[in-house]
């Protein structure tokens, strides 16, 4: 027995040196930076790095990446004597939202508001899935689990067991470095070579979806690509069949009782909002959804539900609610010249969202005082 515990204990006691290293960022630089964590490893190093006052920010997903004029809601910021940064990462969701709050309120105290950009589609669901995890894990405190976090560890399931452990959490990344270490090496220095990640812009896309049947999924699926960039949202498509329909209904009369459960979400919400504790009252964007996404994809009566959630913090001063779901149709459908796929802006809708927009933004954020 004396024999046999060295080789029980010396092995344990690795893992936990190694839990302790990964916990303490030991392995962020060696993150594939075009993964979750990865990206949110570059928004982080960009903001600690950046050595001037940041006022506000832009947080959100891909939607709010691609969809917003991050350039010109900085340049109208400076404009009033306020900086305004872009930190939207794809694949945001509720809980990466609460917690780059937490996170900002640590290192970065002078922000004083954020502009929160996600979609009525954002509204219906608790969490946006595991992956999430992977996005927050370099942005939370290396010995504290906030409780949005916790509820997402699921026994049996290895995907959640970044919830407790660094260590799991980045588990792929580790396995991607042993299996594709030239591939890992060849794209780290491509990213090292581009710079810090840039604060205050965003990815312009300048093709758009005019000339592909856009009625339905399966229409777009069915097409034949006639420019080579539309190959991109036919395959979009094509991966969507299956999910065509097999939605929950989120539609109710006004007023009517909700299910427990789905009070429960409603109150959740609500509350964890009310919980990020900024100076300024957030402003939440609703961004804009293709008329194919909202009629097969998404739960019906996704708008309806959000406005349920949102319009009593808006009442009360809580937030400021700004809801752009339809601001990019024409009529009955989504004007093709402003997205470069069913789900995100190009930089012509980027551009025509934020001129409407930017007025709201700066009422409810640059024209005061400053809140220190």
């Amino acid at each position: 027995m004396r024999a046999l515990l060295p080789r029980l204990l010396l092995p344990l006691l690795g893992l936990l040196l190694c839990e302790l290293a990964f916990r303490h960022g030991a392995w962020d630089q060696l993150l594939p930076p075009q993964s979750h964590a990865g990206t949110s490893v570059r928004m982080r190093d960009a903001v600690v790095g950046f050595p001037e006052r940041i006022d506000f920010v832009t947080l959100g997903s891909s939607r709010a990446q691609y969809g917003l004029d991050h350039s010109a809601i900085a340049a109208a910021a400076r404009a009033h004597g306020r900086s305004h940064a872009n930190l939207s990462m794809p694949g945001s969701h509720w809980m990466t939202i609460f917690e780059q709050s937490r996170w900002l309120r640590r290192e970065r105290p002078e922000v004083q508001g954020v502009v929160i950009a996600l979609s009525a589609a954002d509204m219906v669901w608790r969490s946006n899935g595991s992956y999430e995890l992977a996005i927050v894990q370099p942005l939370r405190s290396p010995w504290s689990i906030d409780d949005e976090v916790r509820s997402h560890f699921v026994p049996g399931d290895l995907s959640t067991y970044g919830v407790y452990s660094a260590l799991f959490g980045h588990r792929q990344s580790v396995q991607f470095a042993l299996h594709s270490p030239v591939e890992l090496t060849r794209t780290l220095r491509w990213f090292r070579e581009q710079g810090a990640q840039p604060l205050f812009d965003g990815p312009r896309i300048p093709h758009d979806l005019c000339g592909l049947p856009m009625d339905t999924v399966a229409s777009c699926a069915a097409a034949t690509a006639a420019r080579p960039e539309l190959q991109t949202p036919i395959d979009q498509c094509k991966s969507l069949l299956p999910s065509v329909g097999a939605t929950p209904d989120f539609r109710f009369p006004d007023n009517a009782p909700l299910t427990e459960e789905r009070r429960a979400l409603l109150e959740l919400r609500q509350a964890q909002i009310r919980a990020m504790g900024w100076p300024r009252p957030p402003v939440i964007v609703l961004m804009p959804i293709t008329h194919v996404w909202r009629k097969e994809l998404m739960a019906q009566g996704s708008i309806q539900w959000s406005h349920r959630v949102l319009d009593p913090l808006a009442a009360s001063g809580e937030i400021v609610l700004i809801d752009l779901s339809t601001a990019l149709d024409a009529g009955d459908a989504t004007r093709c010249e402003m997205f470069w796929d069913l789900y995100h802006q190009n930089e012509a809708g980027a551009k025509e969202l934020t001129r409407q927009l930017l007025p709201q933004i700066e009422r409810a954020l640059y024209t005061s005082p400053r809140a220190d």
